[in-house]
């Protein structure tokens, strides 16, 4: 009787240990699990997080672009000028008026805008733009609309880009500012060899294509043609501002030659020879 009772209390401990060895792998198996999904959530909420949180500084960031575009554009198209160049806003016997009216009187005369009215017209773009110059590139143009897709549709193009080098460095390419870190170029420029501007319809286009985000605001304009002895006809036509993050160009969409383009020191500087007509 004695074995007998001994037996069958070692089988009640051994099932017992068994039963607590089980609850005891089952709150452990519990634990872990409640583990992996604490971590899951944590992983997801932070993946969430961090990607709304870039994705909100992106839309900020191409909101900004978009307000300043329209709002420079505006701007620059309702600016003032003096009549005469050599004068400024501030001299009391300056004759004012809007920068608008003062292209199109000069598009009137012969279909073309004149240098000096370019170099006003150029003064005028980058001073607006100075705040955002050094982080943003832009391209701001008049272009006339409904243009054969042969011909150079664009009166005027102002082009601020960020110049800089790559130099390779192992894996990696170490980009540093150029000399100078910025450029602008008066763009279109007549070809000496074939009198044609050489900048067609679709080359600007290509060139927004490469840079990424961009910010475009457009306002329509309607200028004055009149040829000799002919009635003047009224032309539509268009003032485009883009604006981009700082970037390097991609020499294979733009180059000074393809696109006409001279550094506005060296396109002005005729002037101080008395030189006023169109390049």
């Amino acid at each position: 009787m004695e074995v007998m009772q001994r037996q069958r209390a070692q089988r009640v401990q051994r099932t017992q240990r068994a039963e607590r060895g089980q609850r005891g792998q089952a709150a452990i198996t519990d634990a872990l699990f409640f583990l992996v999904i604490i971590t899951g959530l944590s992983s997801f909420l932070y993946f969430v997080a961090n990607g709304y949180g870039n994705s909100v500084a992106a839309q900020l960031s191409r909101q900004f672009s978009m307000d300043y575009s329209t709002a420079a554009l505006k701007t620059i198209l309702y600016s003032s000028t003096p009549r005469n160049p050599n004068q400024n806003l501030y001299d009391p016997n300056a004759e004012i008026d809007h920068l608008l009216a003062f292209v199109k009187e000069d598009y009137a005369d012969d279909a073309q805008i004149d240098l000096i009215t370019q170099k006003v017209l150029y003064e005028n773009v980058r001073d607006i733009l100075a705040p955002i110059a050094d982080s943003y590139d832009y391209v701001f143009y008049l272009a006339k609309s409904n243009v054969s897709s042969l011909d150079s549709p664009y009166l005027y193009v102002l082009m601020h880009f960020s110049k800089t080098t790559a130099v390779a460095t192992g894996r990696t390419s170490k980009f540093t500012p150029g000399q100078p870190p910025h450029e602008d170029l008066i763009c279109n420029v007549p070809l000496q060899a074939t009198g044609e501007p050489p900048l067609k319809a679709d080359m600007i286009s290509r060139l927004i294509n490469t840079v990424g985000d961009s910010a475009q605001s457009q306002g329509n304009l309607i200028l004055m043609e009149q040829a000799p002895g002919e009635d003047p006809i009224q032309v539509s036509a268009f003032a485009e501002l883009i604006l981009w993050q700082a970037t390097m160009l991609d020499p294979e969409v733009f180059n000074y030659v393809d696109w006409g383009c001279k550094p506005v020191d060296d396109l002005f500087s005729s002037l101080a020879t008395g030189s006023t007509g169109a390049p």
